[in-house]
């Protein structure tokens, strides 16, 4: 199911050409003339009275998330980006808004319910003396993130001298404690430099290496914002503490 605008910026591939994506609306793809479900439609730049009526349109959708966890770790000191050449392009050359490589970061337990997103405008709004309001266009909506983990947390196995259960994938390798939530926030807020570093929240981890998520509800990029706070339920210190972590939120970069 395509979300409204999700695709706005990317491009389509028909036969050889390249076209951009101005906008398309919410719905699903079918190939019946007779669906009862709402049909994606996408309005597109460009001159497209040459192309055939029929065939197969490839999408280049204008952002994603490549999530790579191996079965070993990897030494590196560098990184390189390949781009295959040949590649058709609506402006005849190659570009990335932006490409950030980061760590997998997996935390210790899903968040509670109720945690919220949100979109807000980004314009200007002025009122003349006479009532008319004018709105100008600053730039996208920002979005944010919050989570909280208000259900409680238990930090028994953590402290435990055994080893921990774990969180991991298909590829073999663990991703993180179970239940190590609190201190893996903290940690993140002082290695991001309380936020200056910018971070891509995850609502799911792939299980499945190489995987690109482009559904952009299950993705933001931005900045950590507020404090890692737990709140003691029940239990001794240092050994079988039961925590409620507060909402922490990421505010999205546009």
């Amino acid at each position: 199911y395509l979300q409204e605008g999700e695709l706005a910026g990317g491009h389509v591939v028909i036969g050889s050409n390249a076209y951009k994506i101005r906008w398309n609306t919410a719905g699903v793809w079918v190939s019946s003339s007779g669906a009862t479900t709402p049909l994606a439609r996408i309005l597109l730049d460009g001159d497209l009275s040459g192309e055939s009526a029929t065939g197969t349109v490839n999408i280049c959708w204008p952002h994603g998330v490549l999530v790579v966890h191996g079965s070993s770790i990897v030494r590196a000191r560098r990184w390189r980006v390949k781009i295959a050449s040949g590649q058709a392009t609506a402006e005849g050359y190659y570009e990335s808004g932006g490409l950030v490589p980061m760590a997998v970061r997996a935390i210790g337990q899903a968040p509670a319910w109720g945690w919220s997103r949100e979109a807000a405008p980004n314009a200007d709004t002025r009122r003349s003396r006479y009532g008319t309001t004018r709105v100008k266009k600053r730039g996208p909506p920002p979005a944010s993130l919050t989570w909280g983990w208000t259900d409680g947390v238990m930090l028994d196995a953590l402290r435990d001298t055994t080893q921990p259960d774990y969180l991991g994938s298909s590829a073999g390798m663990p991703l993180t404690a179970a239940g190590d939530v609190p201190w893996l926030l903290r940690g993140l807020l002082e290695r991001t430099d309380s936020g200056a570093t910018p971070v891509v929240a995850l609502s799911a981890v792939p299980n499945s290496s190489g995987t690109t998520i482009t559904d952009r509800t299950l993705w933001l990029y931005g900045r950590l914002s507020g404090s890692v706070r737990e709140d003691n339920v029940m239990g001794v210190e240092g050994s079988s503490e039961v925590q409620r972590v507060a909402t922490i939120t990421v505010e999205g970069l546009v």
